[in-house]
């Protein structure tokens, strides 16, 4: 089995955000972040998700629907074994049930949750710079698992292109409105 574990992108400061901790979204730049890594994945994997699994923490649901747009898993799932405060075994689980054989998952989650995860798979601590957003790839077989793959958004060569739509001007005139 592979196991894409994500953390979720870029979200907008602590201190301007006066709601539940659990609400904070991503920022624009998070999007756009989440965007590119997605593109990157798609490249990567081509579309071999069975399933995404993501935390309740709005960011990373946000973070997992955009990289659903490029890796079109079959079964999305939104579960609280992914936050913060669970221990890794509720997420390991869930993963255990989950149907088939030969599985893609892809985790999206929260720091340092995830590199708890990480460490009960290889049965190491392991120091892992996991940015917003970055990946860990794992080979997982009779539950011990071998680190294939980690890079971050940081990581990404500048001479890549990625071809990310635009917005287009607004061109139609505007006409001032009289107020009667």
């Amino acid at each position: 089995m592979k196991l894409i574990i994500v953390r979720h992108s870029q979200t907008i400061e602590a201190n301007e955000w006066h709601e539940k901790v659990e609400l904070r979204p991503l920022s624009k730049t998070g999007r756009i972040r989440a965007e590119v890594f997605g593109k990157i994945l798609e490249k990567k994997y081509k579309h071999s998700f069975q399933y995404f699994y993501s935390s309740e923490y709005r960011r990373s649901i946000e973070t997992a629907e955009i990289l659903r747009k490029y890796l079109k898993p079959v079964h999305f799932l939104i579960t609280d074994a992914l936050n913060p405060d669970r221990p890794p075994d509720e997420i390991i689980n869930v993963i255990n049930k989950t149907p088939e054989s030969k599985k893609y998952i892809l985790l999206v989650g929260h720091i340092p949750f995830i590199e708890n995860l990480v460490s009960v798979f290889i049965g190491r601590k392991e120091h892992l710079e996991f940015k917003k957003p970055s990946m860990c790839e794992l080979e997982i077989s009779e539950g011990k698992g071998k680190i294939v793959d980690f890079f971050s958004y940081d990581d990404i060569p500048d001479n890549i292109k990625i071809p990310i739509k635009k917005a287009t001007p607004y061109e139609e005139e505007i006409e001032e409105l009289e107020l009667g």
